[in-house]
């Protein structure tokens, strides 16, 4: 006496076997695939991330240059007539 639930039989195919069309069979199995979909996705935003930290760079130099520049000319401006210890001046 089997005490056990029956199962159903599955039946398996290869891909091969079902259809003639070995070009377009290839195709849908490749359309239908996700694997990897996730490192394609994280490479995707590494490079956004890498693309934007670069041009927030380049801007962020340009700024402190010309606010480098900005401070420099001004205290070369305040600086031009230094007084003479000795009493003379500009």
């Amino acid at each position: 006496m089997n005490h056990w639930p029956s199962v159903p039989r599955v039946r398996f195919e290869s891909p091969r076997s079902s259809s003639t069309n070995g070009a377009g069979n290839a195709l849908q199995r490749f359309v239908g695939d996700e694997s990897g979909q996730d490192i394609v996705e994280y490479a995707l935003l590494g490079a956004l991330i890498g693309i934007a930290a670069i041009l927030t760079w380049q801007q962020l130099a340009t700024t402190v240059g010309i606010t480098y520049g900005t401070a420099d000319a001004g205290v070369q401006g305040l600086s031009a007539c230094t007084p003479d210890p000795g009493g003379g001046g500009c």
